[in-house]
């Protein structure tokens, strides 16, 4: 039988009953999710458990979709660096033990976001059956940050009222809100990922009362996290937003945007003493600051004068695994500049890697908005969205290290998943003319 949509592609063997691929999207579906949004909120025992047999079970759904499905593995250049970088990692601790007799332990090896490949393989598997749940899922996403920047906002009007959750979950106890992720700037970049997922619907389609309802919570939530390393992130996701409202429709946009920056505006000085690790901090003087520029980036300068291009490898201490104690390699607590940690752990090659790897992952993104002709225009939304918070992440680099945070890097992962080609969409650009078609496919 041809193979001709999820329906077919489960071909019939010897007369056998054909393969059930409703069931198998709904299980790709579930462990999907499962593997992600349990990752929003800071329960570790739970999240462990919940997201290993999300893990486990969708692993063994993956060979069912490359075997008995026949589906094609697509890997896009981003993916390919990730890869790359991995392999570099590994070559990293070798190198250092070579030359400073210093061998980290193997479990280290996989620092670099290899426990999200899965989401990003189980998100394109599943787009590849049936690309109409692109936007199914990441409204269930969407939904999950609300509740994320709800709570966020609940600890920020009654913090005492919401201790006993923080300490329930085992969240940070600092004085500004968490809500129920693990730290203030979690909650403050998963926000302004939802922001962004809003500015992707903005661009391309309309943009409803409830959605300006949850741009405003999620804007506040992140505004009142006080997470000065992701303000910019927040005017980007935002202003990506706005402009997607002035592209389609100028007066309303200009309507709605003056209506949420004056109840932003109005917030902020209504409620000054909430806002004033936000308002009232010298950077120049700032604690934080003056420790990293007296520990964390001497130590940068000290492991790059000795090994500049491989670096000391993905070594626990730098983000604070201090049981196995210290030297004068790793002597202190963390490194939270997430370009130095990445020149730190792997060096000037492996900053390279990265560093071309965000390129490519920009300008696929880029490719999709502009040459994607699907009517439906659902890539594109999830490329517009995954390009504002691609940005978040970089600008937000230069204060907090990011590449070790599981719940951004899932979120990231999950929507390059859901941009790729579905099976129809392959087949249409396939029947392109060939000029067109080799660019068209490597979008993604």
């Amino acid at each position: 039988m041809e193979a001709t949509g999820p329906a077919t592609v489960a071909r019939t063997r010897g007369g056998a009953e054909p393969f059930p691929w409703r069931l198998f999207l709904t299980v790709g579906t579930v462990c999907l999710l499962a593997s992600v949004l349990p990752l929003l909120v800071a329960w570790p025992a739970v999240n462990g458990m919940i997201r290993n047999a999300a893990i486990a079970g969708g692993t063994l759904w993956l060979l069912v979709a490359w075997g008995r499905l026949e589906a094609p593995l697509r890997i896009p250049g981003a993916i390919v660096g990730v890869l790359l970088l991995q392999v570099w990692s590994g070559a990293t601790v070798l190198l250092a033990a070579a030359l400073i007799g210093r061998l980290n332990p193997l479990g280290t090896i996989d620092f670099f976001l290899m426990r999200h490949l899965f989401v990003f393989f189980a998100a394109s598997a599943v787009v590849y059956f049936a690309p109409a749940l692109r936007l199914r899922v990441a409204d269930v996403l969407l939904a999950a940050l609300g509740v994320v920047a709800l709570a966020g906002v609940v600890d920020f009007v009654a913090p005492q009222l919401w201790s006993p959750v923080r300490a329930a979950m085992g969240a940070a106890v600092i004085d500004r809100p968490v809500g129920i992720s693990g730290y203030h700037s979690h909650l403050a970049i998963l926000c302004n990922f939802g922001i962004a997922l809003l500015a992707g619907r903005a661009w391309f389609a309309r943009v409803s009362f409830l959605h300006f309802a949850l741009f405003a919570l999620l804007a506040l939530a992140s505004l009142a996290a006080q997470a000065r390393a992701h303000v910019p992130g927040l005017a980007i996701s935002s202003g990506v937003f706005l402009a997607g409202l002035f592209f389609r429709d100028r007066r309303r946009g200009f309507l709605a945007g003056g209506v949420l920056l004056a109840l932003l505006l109005v917030a902020v000085v209504a409620l000054p003493g909430k806002f004033q690790t936000l308002l009232g901090t010298d950077l120049e003087a700032e604690p934080t600051l003056q420790g990293r520029k007296a520990l964390t980036w001497p130590q940068v300068d000290f492991v790059l004068e000795h090994l500049p291009w491989s670096g000391l490898g993905p070594e626990p201490v730098f983000w604070g695994a201090v049981e196995r104690g210290t030297d004068k390699w790793a002597p202190f607590h963390a490194i939270d500049a997430g370009f130095l940690l990445l020149a730190a752990c792997y060096g000037y090659v492996g900053l390279g890697i990265a560093i071309v790897t965000f390129l490519a992952y920009a300008v696929g993104l880029a490719r999709v908005v502009w040459l994607d002709r699907d009517p439906g225009r659902a890539r594109s939304q999830l490329a517009v969205a995954q390009l504002a918070c691609l940005a978040s992440v970089l600008v937000a680099m230069y204060a907090n290290n990011i590449v070790t945070w599981d719940d951004a890097m899932s979120v990231l992962f999950l929507l390059g998943g859901l941009t790729q080609l579905g099976w129809q969409e392959e087949r249409r650009f396939l029947a392109r003319p060939q000029k067109e078609a080799p660019c068209i496919r490597s979008a993604s």
